[in-house]
C-alpha cells in the first residue's frame, strides 16, 4: 500500500490542494479512493468521487468523500454543480484512466491526472 499512498499523495502535492479547495477525483479505484482519504486530512473543503462503482463509490463515503455522482445513473456535470452550489470544483484528479473523461476537463482547471504508462 505504500506506493499506492505515495502516487494518491504526489497528485495531491502536484494539484497544488490548498485547505478550502473543493476536489473532484473521477475514478473510486485504489488510488482515488487513497486520495479522496489523504485530501481530508490536508483539509479539502469538499471532495466529490465520480464513477460507477456502488461498493466502491460506498466505501469513498467512509473514507471522507462529501458526495458521490454515480454516472451509470445520474448526469454527471449536473450533480457537479449541484454538489458545488454552483461553483464547481478548484481541482480534479483524473484516477480512472478513461480518455473521454480526460478530454472532458475545461482547461481552467487545475488538473492532475494518474494514468498507469
Amino acid at each position: 500500500m505504500i506506493e499506492p499512498a505515495a502516487i494518491a499523495f504526489r497528485g495531491l502535492e502536484k494539484i497544488k490542494i490548498t485547505p478550502g479547495d473543493t476536489l473532484a477525483i473521477i475514478g473510486p479505484g485504489p488510488i482515488g479512493l487513497l486520495t479522496t482519504a489523504m485530501a481530508k486530512v490536508c483539509g479539502v473543503r469538499k471532495v466529490v468521487l465520480i464513477g460507477f462503482q456502488p461498493n466502491r463509490l460506498a466505501l469513498g463515503l467512509k473514507l471522507g468523500a462529501d458526495h458521490i455522482i454515480d454516472i451509470s445513473k445520474e448526469d454527471y456535470l449536473e450533480r457537479a454543480m449541484d454538489c458545488t452550489n454552483g461553483e464547481g470544483f478548484t481541482a480534479i484528479e483524473e484516477a480512472s484512466g478513461n480518455a473521454q473523461a480526460i478530454a472532458q476537463h475545461r482547461s481552467d482547471y487545475t488538473r492532475v491526472c494518474i494514468a498507469r504508462l
